[in-house]
């Protein structure tokens, strides 16, 4: 409730998840507004990359597109590393 009282309040920049799978598979999430970067460990890992705005069931992984690669990948493993603590906003 505090957030919708006050939306210019200071509030992370993204959700975070971390999921475990059979195998030591690990996979660890960051969504923000317009994203969600997935980053999986383990005996096979990736990467994933998902656009809301225009692919909102995430149908296409950008993670491999170098179109987007670069400087989106960089920004959304920055956001995933520093971690739910690190990634406040500021206002």
């Amino acid at each position: 409730m505090p957030l919708v009282d006050n939306p210019a309040r200071v509030w992370k920049k993204a959700a975070f998840t971390q999921m475990f799978g059979p195998k030591e598979i690990v996979g660890r999430s960051a969504v923000n507004d317009r994203y969600h970067y997935t980053r999986w460990t383990g005996p096979r890992p990736g990467e994933e990359l998902y656009g809301h705005t225009t692919d909102p069931r995430e149908f296409t992984n950008l993670a491999s597109s170098r179109q987007h690669a670069a400087a989106l990948l960089t920004r959304m493993r920055g956001v995933l590393d520093a971690g739910w603590k690190a990634a406040r906003a500021t206002v």
